[in-house]
């Protein structure tokens, strides 16, 4: 009975389809024969073109429904590595909602048809993001490089200087985005002069963008520190005072108080002004009836001559109807 070969796993394809990648690239033919490539190195044809051509493998590829692309989330993690100096303070709730904020930020600036409102994280992004990248994970984070850091010795100095890397680094600092800026300045000296001109321009917005950034987190960090002094000193103030040291509770609770009562003064005022506007309303529409109040007035003291006038003719005139009745009965 013939034996039956054991079909080969996709990542070793994959492995030996880079490492065929990597001699093809290393003869220096511009246009290989995919196809005899293929047979050399018993690998599938349309695979070995589709990695030539760029397409990613199922291992390598990006998730279809991320909501973040790769630059948006190492945009993240920079903007958690400026923060690194709280994580030993905040606690998982703060830090999940800084990386909420932080990620539904950079959708809002990347968002560019204004007929749709901008996408936003789900409720639950921050924490797969952070089980994705457990060394932003705050306090636990911190403990276990420091036991990592006690139990495992440093590493000895390399005798030799490590061979230059041929792949292009990430900037992650102004100092640096400034100096790979100028290094493609140079390199781009032979291109047309329209290129040059805008990669100038691109280089010098992405300077403006990590400058302000920079100074963005250096305003936010001495905001922070000067919240931490104004609190140092009101709880100093009243513990002087005699107010107690009661902690955050009592804290809490008289800015409750003080809410609360500035509230209901606000509500008082509100009501004062309320009857002071309708009190003003009532006196004005008396105002403005006051002319008609007075005609009204006027004609009635009229009427009321008038018939008192009436009333004297008839009483008179029945007078002299009597006096020429017995007057020509005594006749």
């Amino acid at each position: 009975m013939p034996s039956i070969e054991p079909k080969e796993s996709y990542e070793s394809v994959e492995t030996r389809i880079q490492a065929a990648i990597e001699v093809l690239r290393a003869r220096g033919e511009e246009n290989p024969n995919i196809a005899a490539a293929a047979r050399e190195f018993k690998l599938p044809p349309q695979r070995l073109r589709a990695r030539w051509g760029g397409r990613h493998s199922k291992k390598t590829r990006p998730a279809s429904n991320r909501k973040l692309t790769e630059e948006q989330e190492l945009a993240v993690c920079l903007y958690l590595d400026r923060l690194g100096g709280a994580t030993t303070t905040e606690t998982s709730s703060t830090r999940l909602e800084m990386v909420t904020g932080c990620a539904n930020g950079i959708l809002q600036r990347a968002h560019t048809d204004p007929s749709i409102p901008a996408p936003v994280v789900g409720e639950h992004w921050a924490r797969r993001f952070l089980a994705r990248h457990p060394e932003y994970c705050a306090v636990e984070a911190d403990r276990k490089n420091a036991r990592d850091r006690a139990v495992t010795p440093p590493p000895p100095p390399p005798t030799t200087p490590p061979p230059p890397c041929s792949s292009p680094q990430i900037p992650l600092t102004v100092r640096s985005l400034k100096r790979q800026g100028e290094d493609l300045e140079r390199e781009a000296a032979a291109l047309p002069p329209i290129f040059q001109r805008r990669l100038k321009a691109v280089i010098k917005g992405a300077l403006m963008q990590a400058q302000s950034g920079a100074q963005a987190f250096a305003d936010l960090a001495n905001t922070k520190a000067a919240e931490k002094a104004r609190a140092t000193r009101q709880r100093s103030r009243r513990t002087a005072q005699g107010g107690g040291g009661g902690g955050g509770v009592l804290c809490a609770d008289e800015s409750r108080n003080r809410v609360k009562s500035k509230e209901a003064e606000e509500l008082q005022k509100a009501e004062a002004a309320l009857l002071r506007a309708q009190h003003a309303l009532k006196k004005a529409e008396h105002a403005e009836q006051q002319p008609f109040l007075e005609k009204v007035k006027e004609h009635r003291k009229q009427m009321r001559t008038s018939h008192s006038y009436q009333r004297k003719m008839m009483k008179a005139l029945c007078v002299e109807i009597r006096t020429e009745g017995w007057r020509r009965r005594c006749v």
